[in-house]
Order: C-alpha cells, then sequence, then structure tokens
C-alpha cells in the first residue's frame, strides 16, 4: 500500500467494502475480521486468538488454507 491510513479509516474501508475479511496471523491464529452487514458467516469473539482450524466446520476444512 502507498501512503498511510489511520486506524480509523482501515476499519471503515473493511465495513464498507461488501466482503468478507478475516485476517490470521502467520501461526494460524484469528486476530480479527469485519462486521459488515452482509456477512455469512457470524462469528463470537472468542474466535479472536483461535487457530482458523478450529473455527470451520470439519467438512470446510479442504477450503481453509494458510499459504
Amino acid at each position: 500500500m502507498i501512503g498511510k491510513v489511520s486506524a480509523e479509516i482501515a476499519e471503515a474501508v473493511f465495513e464498507a467494502i461488501p466482503i468478507e475479511i478475516s485476517i490470521v496471523d502467520t501461526n494460524d491464529k484469528v486476530l480479527a475480521w469485519n462486521k459488515h452487514k452482509t456477512r455469512i458467516f457470524k462469528r463470537p469473539e472468542a474466535v479472536v486468538g483461535r487457530n482458523v482450524r478450529d473455527c470451520h466446520p470439519k467438512k470446510s476444512l479442504d477450503k481453509v488454507s494458510a499459504s
């Protein structure tokens, strides 16, 4: 990204774009996600800090990929 934006502007952008965004660290731990109104999958805040694979139904794990 070129330039810098405040955390408030970044959050506003994440909430405004009509897609679901989840942020996972290099250890596959969930850090955050956007609260967009059109979210298909609702998540409890207790998910923060958990392994991303532990937050998905077993039948969908093949769609969760860590690169």
